[in-house]
């Protein structure tokens, strides 16, 4: 039997109001990359592709791998682009899961700090690049948010909060300005080709 594996990255929140003041609960961000991780193994451009299309993009957003309690949420996109796999998920705010997880998204970025996101998956192929294990085909079973990013090169973007149509911004320069509209242009981007096909 394959062993269940885990991997953490940092990520980007983003909250927006409907129907009155009630949050949306949305977060982005990358689930994986493609660079080297701190357990010294790579994942390859491609390895989630036929987990991805098994699973129709659609996963359980656990608590810090926690499978004793239900899903605070659920991820609405999974794309693998360049970087590597980008990820939407929808928090269960009617839950008090999805709520206290959004929460301490909310609080977290406030007092700048970068929470992450965490993997949990079978590897179901791989091959070795000198002492590195490059994984080739990986089974995903589950995303989860977790206090202790691995990968220091993924940052947190923006997290933003519309009420009344006003959107506060916590992003200080404008060269974090320009690296979020370029972001957003690509997500928007992203999920018109995959409404289209």
């Amino acid at each position: 039997m394959k062993d269940f594996e885990y991997r953490t990255l940092s990520f980007e929140i983003r909250s927006a109001t409907q129907d009155g003041d009630q949050p949306q609960g949305k977060v982005m961000g990358y689930a994986s990359t493609w660079a080297k991780d701190a357990f010294g193994d790579r994942v390859n451009p491609g390895a989630f592709g036929s987990s991805i299309t098994e699973q129709r993009g659609k996963y359980p957003v656990l608590q810090g791998h926690d499978t004793s309690l239900f899903p605070i949420g659920f991820t609405t996109s999974l794309v693998e682009d360049h970087k590597g796999l980008l990820m939407e998920a929808q928090l269960a705010l009617n839950t008090t899961g999805g709520r206290d997880a959004f929460g301490l998204l909310q609080t977290a970025k406030a007092v700048d700090y970068r929470m992450g996101l965490s993997i949990g998956f079978i590897c179901r192929e791989w091959e070795m690049e000198d002492e590195v294990r490059v994984l080739t085909n990986i089974d995903l079973k589950e995303i989860s948010l977790t206090a202790f990013p691995a990968n220091h090169r993924s940052r947190v973007l923006d997290a933003r909060s519309i009420h009344g149509g006003e959107a506060a911004s916590v992003l200080k320069t404008p060269a974090d300005q320009l690296r979020a509209a370029i972001w957003q242009a690509r997500i928007r981007l992203i999920h018109e080709m995959e409404t289209t096909r």
